[in-house]
């Protein structure tokens, strides 16, 4: 059957294809800035969460950009922009994640740029692209997630990623931009 490949990949990708691409992006959900997950990301980076298949975070590299969707202060939406740093495998338990403590299957080192630190303070000063922004963009998730990865040949385009990422800069911008395209 000639055509069989394209209805495997219509809503999956596949691990060797996803090293292929050249654009990836990917928007992580750490819940709220009073969930133990919130925790971990201001002192230990983004970790894989257990209920994730491993093909998602294998996507993400060095450098790859990342946009942080958090609830704060009562609004849910993207926050931050960061970049991997450091990729390794990490499935060691978490000690301030009490329901399931386990990670799989890596740990990310970020860098941040928008803003330089994830604390309370520095939050309350971004401007964040809220929900209905980001359904505006192209981008909608509902129920439980934890990340949703950008990419060429892949459900979420890289460019609907590019356009979250561009009005999170624009309207936070003081002039200059310290986040790489």
């Amino acid at each position: 059957m000639p055509w069989a490949g394209w209805m495997r990949t219509s809503y999956m990708l596949d691990v060797s294809e996803a090293f292929h691409m050249r654009r990836v992006g990917a928007i992580v959900n750490v819940g709220s800035t009073s969930h133990p997950y919130y925790l971990s990301l201001i002192l230990e980076g983004v970790w894989g969460f257990p209920s994730v298949e491993f093909e998602e975070w294998a996507l993400l590299e060095n450098d790859t950009p990342i946009l942080l969707f958090l609830e704060h202060r009562g609004t849910r939406g993207v926050w931050a922009a960061a970049q991997v740093v450091e990729k390794f495998p990490n499935t060691f338990p978490v000690s301030y994640w009490f329901k399931n403590p386990y990670s799989r299957p890596f740990q990310f080192r970020l860098r941040y740029t928008l803003p330089e630190r994830v604390d309370h303070e520095s939050l309350d000063a971004v401007k964040p692209v809220t929900i209905p922004e980001l359904r505006d963009r192209g981008f909608s998730k509902r129920g439980g997630w934890e990340i949703a990865v950008f990419a060429d040949r892949y459900p979420n385009r890289y460019e609907v990623f590019e356009a979250i990422k561009s009005a999170l800069l624009e309207r936070n911008s003081s002039g200059k931009s310290t986040i790489p395209s």
